[in-house]
């Protein structure tokens, strides 16, 4: 069975239909970045992926976290 496209409503996959935004451009894009709790609240620890952007945004990220 596949999926077929229904113009404004949603895809439809059977007799069931998956609805989603009518219009693209509305959606929002976001990036979610993980920290990990520590014992010390004045310091906290990045996953891979956090630290890497943190690194891209030279140190950015984590001095706002801890504000």
């Amino acid at each position: 069975m596949a999926l077929s496209l229904i113009r404004g409503k949603g895809l439809q996959y059977g007799n069931s239909q998956l609805r989603f935004l009518s219009c693209i451009s509305t959606m929002k894009k976001g990036l979610v970045l993980g920290v990990y709790e520590t014992e010390d609240e004045s310091n906290v620890l990045l996953t891979p992926t956090a630290a890497k952007y943190d690194e891209l945004v030279k140190g950015k990220l984590q001095k706002h976290i801890l504000l």
